[in-house]
């Protein structure tokens, strides 16, 4: 429990990656389940597979209002303090998948599908890397449920704080409580700037976000190539680096064994292209992931030509 409870070299960077990964996931299956037949469903996310038709049904209707909305990612402030937060408009989560998401490590939901990011099952847990307390709120055909989701002794604690019905279509949101440290000159800040750099650096290639409060402009372009992407933001690394799906990532030229290149673009690999660590903090380099890298940098010159 403990490895599980915090296996990330950058806890910051995978709560800010992770979260807002699992918001654009919820858009991605509202979006599916919107346009699919039950069939569709059932084969594309096994999760529904032992859900009635009726259930589907009244999901698709309440996914009828679902029209691509940006995640809402917020550095904001309220009575308890500075927290960092996502939103989606999804499909939300029922009492039942609440309880596999946030309290089952390795299992994931997603495992059987290359039209979403996550797949290994930490990712929902990565906020206890950075606190003791996640709170969930999320709405589901007509219900909103409140959540504590918090560390434990041997496993994760999740405490249901109140249910109410309520109007507002599907969705959830993730706050995190941003912790306070001290600087080199003694003065107490919190970790918003920290936040600020990782939403800036782990969302570059997150082409439908709304940004309140991050210091990030919202007035961005993400311009493709059959290979390549680049964004009007800042560049997260140095020269060319990676984008599996929309998370970026460096290219390790040593393991890679190849020369560096230093033209500043990602290149682009669709999920599941290449094999990554469980945390996806970084590239599995396999000799399927480095010929995949090889193979691609040769398609990027020849498309610049």
């Amino acid at each position: 429990w403990d490895l599980m409870q915090n296996p990330y070299k950058n806890p910051i960077g995978a709560v800010v990656s992770e979260y807002v990964s699992n918001s654009f996931d919820a858009h991605a299956e509202a979006e599916f389940i919107k346009e699919n037949s039950l069939s569709d469903i059932r084969t594309e996310y096994g999760i529904y597979r032992d859900a009635t038709d009726a259930e589907i049904l009244e999901l698709k209707k309440w996914m009828e209002i679902y029209d691509n909305d940006p995640v809402h990612v917020t550095l904001g402030k309220d009575d308890s303090g500075e927290f960092w937060s996502t939103e989606d408009f999804g499909v939300g989560l029922s009492p039942s998948r609440v309880r596999d998401v946030f309290c089952s490590y390795l299992k994931s939901t997603k495992e059987n599908t290359n039209n979403v990011i996550g797949a290994f099952g930490l990712g929902s847990t990565s906020g206890l890397s950075y606190t003791d307390i996640v709170y969930i709120r999320t709405r589901y055909n007509g219900t909103e449920y409140n959540y504590f989701f918090r560390k434990g002794e041997k496993t994760p604690r999740l405490d249901k704080v109140s249910e109410s019905s309520t109007k507002e279509r599907n969705g959830t949101q993730i706050k995190i409580y941003l912790k306070t440290t001290k600087n080199q000159w003694g003065t107490v800040v919190s970790d918003k700037s920290r936040f600020e750099k990782e939403c800036r650096k782990q969302l570059v290639y997150f082409d439908n976000v709304y940004f309140q409060g991050c210091n990030i402009d919202n007035e961005y372009t993400i311009y493709r190539g059959a290979h390549w992407l680049k964004s009007s933001n800042k560049s997260p690394f140095r020269g060319m680096h990676m984008c599996i799906g929309k998370v970026a990532y460096p290219i390790d030229w040593d393991n890679l064994d190849t020369e560096e290149e230093y033209f500043e673009v990602a290149l682009r690999f669709e999920i599941g292209e290449l094999d990554i660590i469980q945390t996806r903090e970084d590239v599995k380099y396999t000799p399927r992931t480095k010929q995949a890298i090889k193979d691609k940098i040769l398609f990027l010159k020849e498309e610049m030509k």
